[in-house]
């Protein structure tokens, strides 16, 4: 029974036909991988037009192709006297550049891809940008100042006296009486003040009087029969402190200082007595007896005289008392009780003074030329505050930094007691590595007091490079 193909291999052996019936074709026999054998079918290709020489390719699909060799494609045959075996020889024509714009020839590029056209305009799906992308960096805050803004104290969370520095729009005040409008001299000092608390008043004095001494508070223990008896009486005491006791003693005779062979004559002066009895009996300046009765004897005048207390033990009885000379010395370091008026003070040498009245502070918003004396006001000091805004840039050259200082003086010229505050300092130091530049703005508020009559001047220093300072609307307060 014969074999029934199929239309592929119908076709097959057709083409194959076709290629063997060609005059000069080929036709190549293939071993088996055993070797044992030829693969079948054999292998057939047409030759190069006119026989030009060619070169057999096997596809590795039981199938050959011709090439064929041309001037820049030879073939060398085998020099078996050499020992060199068949070579195939390629030949590049001359190397010309690639032209992009070439249209033919060698230097034509095929296959060009269409390159972008650079502009920004033929860009596909471009962002959508606002009018901040045309700016530069320098007209937005810098990250650092964003992120202090972000809990920056804004107005609407300040009290009212915030901006205005008026005392009637603080909350909370404390209710004050007269005296807070005075002056410290209006008042007694906190030493007066403990010296008054233990000051001896004068409706006191003979009534309240305490003991001077601490030796006199044994008088309520022992009692006044304690000091009245003479057994503890004891020092002295002058005679002129006993009402009527000098003129009571200058009445009485003095004790006779003569021998017992005198007598005392009227005017009271010893006399010797006469040897004879009959001249004694008859001598007219004779004292009898009976005429001596009324004098005072030396034993009667102890007697009369000993309930009397003695200079000696007057002194030591009243020597725990207060003098009158002690009383006024302790007394001449006080004041009466003052008798002026609340509207009044007491002056440190004790007199009275109307209080002085006082002004209640007063704010203005101002802005203060930079480097200029000015004075705020000749009779009341002041606070100030001064926002002064310092631009500086860091570039390639380097980086800037500027001061701020408050100067204070007694003249117009800043010569005469001349004080300065501060510094204020803001700005950037180093120097970048590229081509740009990065400025600054950081704004600093100078702030102290400035004294009535006084001249004040906000002064700039550079201290590297040249910073741009500009001063900004600050308020003083008048106090």
């Amino acid at each position: 029974m014969a074999k029934i193909k199929t239309a592929q291999q119908l076709a097959e052996e057709e083409a194959l036909d076709a290629i063997i019936s060609t005059p000069n074709s080929l036709e190549m026999r293939q071993r088996n991988s055993a070797g044992t054998n030829y693969v079948s079918p054999n292998l057939y290709a047409n030759v190069p037009p006119d026989n030009a020489p060619g070169l057999i390719i096997y596809t590795g699909q039981n199938d050959i192709q011709t090439v064929t060799l041309g001037d820049n494609l030879m073939w060398t045959p085998e020099d078996d006297v050499n020992n060199i075996p068949g070579r195939l020889n390629v030949t590049v024509p001359g190397a010309v550049n690639a032209d992009w714009s070439a249209t033919s020839g060698a230097a034509e590029i095929l296959n060009k891809p269409t390159l972008f056209s650079g502009a920004y305009n033929d860009l596909s799906g471009r962002p959508a940008l606002g009018t901040a992308a045309a700016q530069s960096s320098t007209a937005f805050a810098t990250a650092a100042q964003g992120t202090k803004a972000d809990t920056a104290l804004q107005p609407g969370s300040l009290a009212a006296v915030a901006t205005t520095g008026a005392y009637a729009d603080l909350t909370g005040k404390p209710t004050l009486g007269t005296a807070a409008a005075q002056n410290t001299t209006a008042f007694a000092t906190a030493a007066q003040g403990v010296l008054a608390g233990t000051a001896l008043q004068s409706g006191a004095i003979g009534s309240t009087v305490q003991p001077f001494s601490a030796a006199l508070s044994t008088f309520s223990t022992n009692g006044s029969a304690y000091y009245l008896a003479r057994a503890n009486h004891t020092g002295t005491q002058a005679i002129s402190t006993v009402t009527g006791l000098q003129a009571a003693l200058d009445g009485k005779f003095t004790i006779p200082t003569g021998a017992t062979s005198q007598y005392l004559r009227g005017d009271g002066s010893p006399s010797a007595f006469p040897t004879l009895v009959s001249t004694f009996s008859n001598d007219a300046g004779y004292l009898t007896s009976s005429a001596l009765s009324g004098y005072v004897t030396n034993t009667s005048l102890s007697s009369t005289l000993s309930g009397y207390p003695t200079n000696a033990s007057l002194a030591t009885t009243l020597g725990g008392y207060v003098t009158t000379a002690a009383l006024a010395s302790a007394l001449s370091g006080k004041f009466n009780t003052p008798s002026g008026t609340t509207a009044q003070y007491i002056r440190g040498d004790g007199t009275l003074a109307t209080l002085p009245t006082t002004t209640a502070p007063s704010a203005s918003g101002v802005t203060r030329a930079l480097n200029t004396a000015f004075q705020i006001s000749a009779t009341r000091p002041a606070r100030v505050f001064y926002p002064v805004t310092i631009t500086t840039a860091f570039t390639l050259a380097g980086g800037q930094v500027g001061n701020l200082y408050l100067d204070i003086a007694d003249d117009s010229g800043m010569t005469t007691n001349l004080e300065s505050f501060g510094p204020w300092e803001t700005g950037q130091t180093g120097a970048l590595a590229i081509g740009l530049a990065i400025n600054q703005q950081i704004t600093v508020t100078v702030e102290g007091w400035v004294p009535a009559g006084k001249y004040a001047r906000i002064r700039t220093v550079n201290t590297t490079g040249t910073p741009t300072f500009t001063s900004r609307r600050g308020s003083e307060v008048l106090m």
